[in-house]
């Protein structure tokens, strides 16, 4: 969503595209940010399984950070064009440009070990677990 200066014809403020952001929440630009990016966490013995939705994204937008028992996925889309095909206006836009993330907190797993597969608009991510006797341990000295 983005901040812009009332035009003349946006005279009437519930129609400015500011407020039509917040009006239609959940269904509006803002709601959609925070609504894309579905996922799944699936939990087996060894390992994580992680589906996340991301249809309408090339794999080159796509970027997954794993740190600090953190997994975050960013999601960035360019401007495809501002301008409506010749001859023709937009009436209504509804295709979301910009950049979304969402975080899960995963614990410790082996960082080194994490796949990751694009296909048909879903992200899955493979993420092994720390087994018991590699978890560090460690003396706690008493003062």
């Amino acid at each position: 969503m983005k901040l812009t200066p009332l035009k003349d014809h946006d005279f009437d403020l519930f129609k400015g595209e500011f407020f039509s952001d917040w009006l239609d929440f959940p269904f509006s630009r803002f709601g959609r940010n925070m609504q894309k990016m579905k996922t799944d966490i699936i939990e087996t013995k060894d390992q994580y399984v992680v589906h996340v939705d991301i249809p309408g994204y090339d794999k080159k937008d796509i970027k997954v950070h794993v740190g600090d028992n953190y997994l975050t996925v960013y999601v960035k889309k360019e401007e495809e064009g501002k301008e409506a095909p010749k001859g023709g206006k937009y009436v209504y836009r509804e295709r979301y440009v910009g950049t979304a993330s969402r975080s899960f907190y995963i614990g410790k797993v082996k960082e080194d070990e994490i796949k990751a597969k694009y296909e048909n608009g879903t992200l899955t991510l493979w993420l092994p677990k720390v087994s018991d006797s590699e978890k560090e341990a460690r003396w706690i000295d008493i003062q």
